[in-house]
């Protein structure tokens, strides 16, 4: 039997032992979709870092100036715990720690940038071939996966 639409009916109140369990059941699929849409806005804003100076392939004589860039990531002083932050390191001719380990203090060849700069200076560098690796490490020191970026360049001797 066909009914007309004038005919249906539709409850006008709900029963007050339902009204919680449909708000909770409201807020959670609201709060997925908006944990959905974080976690996707987070994947398409992946951090990167980026050697700006000097450039790959450059030939330097004298001071070797490095200049680094972040993108989709904050850079703050170490030991600073905020989400999505980390402070620049630079590894030069040397391999960087493995994932989950921190970086170790008082080596020659790696450079912690600890109060959040974004430059540094190389002085008294021996001509030759350099390898340099910029990573950004955590609060705790430790590399932050996939956040790296590697340069070449030469250094030769000063012109008297």
């Amino acid at each position: 039997m066909l009914r007309r639409f004038e005919d249906l009916r539709f409850p006008t109140f709900v029963p007050g032992r339902l009204v919680v369990p449909m708000l909770l059941f409201g807020a959670v699929a609201c709060g997925a979709a908006g944990t959905a849409d974080a976690e996707r806005e987070a994947a398409e804003r992946v951090a990167t870092v980026r050697i700006v100076e000097p450039v790959d392939g450059a030939e330097l004589s004298g001071e070797v100036r490095v200049v680094l860039a972040a993108e989709n990531i904050e850079i703050v002083p170490a030991g600073d715990t905020r989400p999505n932050s980390g402070h620049h390191h630079l590894f030069l001719n040397r391999e960087t720690t493995p994932l989950g380990e921190a970086i170790p203090v008082g080596e020659p060849d790696i450079v912690h940038l600890g109060q959040a700069q974004t430059e540094y200076v190389f002085r008294d560098l021996a001509p030759g071939e350099y390898t340099l690796v910029a990573v950004i490490g955590d609060f705790a020191h430790r590399v932050i996966p996939q956040v790296a970026d590697t340069v070449r360049f030469r250094v030769v001797a000063a012109q008297p």
